[in-house]
């Protein structure tokens, strides 16, 4: 097993040396450079739908008519 552990050690090492998690590190989220938007401003980035499309939730051996359901947006708001 000697060389399966070698060969192993060898591929982490060289992944270490030679990849990144992060090939953009200026991409990773930084809390830091965050800016908070009123309400006004933050629509733009949501959708135009208010509601979600219907869908149905089913479970094994629960029966329920089957209606379908919608969702309505929500915003979060700070205080």
């Amino acid at each position: 097993m000697t060389p399966v552990w070698r060969a192993a050690q060898t591929t982490v090492d060289f992944r270490d040396l030679c990849h990144s998690n992060w090939e953009f590190p200026e991409w990773i989220p930084n809390v830091g450079s965050w800016q908070f938007l009123s309400r006004r401003e933050a629509e733009k980035y949501l959708p135009q739908e208010a509601t979600s499309p219907p869908f149905t939730v089913l479970r094994e051996g629960i029966t329920e008519d089957g209606a379908p359901h919608r969702l309505s947006r929500y915003v979060v708001s700070v205080h």
